[in-house]
């Protein structure tokens, strides 16, 4: 049996030996690692809820809500795209309120979706309603959940640097897993992962992002199709304390792997139409830039109006412009190839990523791969 079904099936022990307890944590002797257990039940509480919005010198993937209610949330994500750009994975553990988030099951808190596209570029989607309380362990940084009744669950290493997410869905055919092998340190909305850090990505939105970039390995076998490839993964979590499509005018986001860079963009228009952004870049393993000052990431849609309306139109790709600090400008189109995810508000794809990091006289070419939204 390989190891990521070991040591997940290690937590789903220790989950159901100690599950009667609504949270719990200790101190391991051994390791002084700081392991913390949150079950988060069904029903969204009423009353108000406090949302972390300053960090800790640990609990980088924990849940940073004191509970969830009607108008809060706190997702976990994960995707992988192929080389080829036909392939996709994504999966998302929600716990959110009723009105917090469109939530397909009503008032059920704990949720979650497998989202993608087969390798003929035909695009699935499969929800799935937790049954009993969803519990999420934190050990140092990392995190590893089990949403009771879904067939999906994650486990994640205390240093972030591997992520195992494992499906198994039997009534559906579904099974399988993704890895996650991280190429690049974890950072927050302004900074590298640090205590007292800010963590608002825009007003009463938090991120903190675990895995930029990532070699990752997906093995889904989704009822008659063998979803199998290798390809660029990434893994953040979102949560708010106010209803999430209140929260902002519109946003991009998005990730690529592009020459030896890992980037990551975030493009937001605030309430009172103020752009509040984060760019950030890695290469070879280290930091290049990780920032939030104005105008440090400037994303702008190609073949559609700025800033954007759902006016039934959406944008063949974007031009994303990084300031990388003393370490130049990177400058890339994102072109769209396939569509993965189409909501209401918002839509998802997978396509190039083509550009040039300009510093001083010299101009070194980019290409590679990416996923990105836009949500209005």
């Amino acid at each position: 049996m390989p190891v990521f079904y070991l040591n997940f099936n290690r937590i789903l022990g220790f989950i159901a030996a100690i599950s009667l307890f609504p949270s719990y944590s200790l101190q391991n002797p051994v390791s002084a690692r700081s392991i913390s257990l949150e079950s988060i039940p069904l029903a969204p509480v009423t009353g108000p809820i406090t949302a972390q919005f300053v960090s800790e010198a640990s609990g980088f993937d924990g849940p940073k809500l004191s509970a969830v209610n009607s108008t809060s949330y706190d997702w976990w994500y994960f995707d992988v795209a192929s080389p080829d750009l036909q392939s996709s994975v994504i999966l998302t553990f929600f716990t959110a309120g009723g009105s917090a988030i469109t939530n397909p099951f009503g008032t059920t808190v704990p949720w979650a979706f497998l989202v993608g596209t087969f390798p003929n570029g035909t695009a699935f989607q499969y929800y799935f309603a937790a049954t009993s309380p969803a519990v999420v362990i934190t050990d140092d940084d990392g995190s590893s959940g089990s949403w009771s009744g879904t067939g999906l669950g994650w486990s994640g290493t205390s240093d972030l640097t591997q992520y195992t997410i494992l499906i198994d869905i039997p009534a559906l055919n579904i099974n399988g897993s993704v890895i996650l092998n991280s190429l690049a340190p974890p950072h927050y909305p302004c900074g590298p992962k640090a205590a007292g850090s800010d963590l608002e990505v825009t007003p009463n939105i938090g991120w903190a992002n675990a895995v930029p970039d990532a070699v990752g390995h997906v093995d889904i076998q989704i009822e008659d199709t063998l979803l199998q490839f290798q390809g660029v993964g990434y893994h953040d979590k979102n949560w708010g304390n106010k209803i999430f499509l209140d929260s902002f005018e519109s946003w991009y986001w998005g990730h690529a792997h592009v020459g030896n860079y890992g980037i990551v963009w975030f493009d937001v228009i605030d309430n009172t139409g103020e752009e509040n952004v984060s760019a950030y870049a890695s290469l070879n393993g280290e930091i290049v830039a990780a920032t939030c000052v104005p105008k440090s990431a400037v994303v702008r849609p190609i073949g559609t109006s700025y800033p954007p309306s759902l006016n039934g139109e959406w944008p063949t790709g974007f031009t994303i412009e990084l300031n990388l600090g003393s370490a130049g400008t990177l400058s890339v189109t994102a072109t769209v190839t396939n569509t993965v995810f189409v909501a209401p508000t918002y839509k998802r794809w997978i396509g190039t990523v083509a550009g040039s990091l300009v510093l001083g006289s010299q101009t070194t070419q980019l290409s590679g791969i990416g996923l990105w939204e836009e949500n209005a």
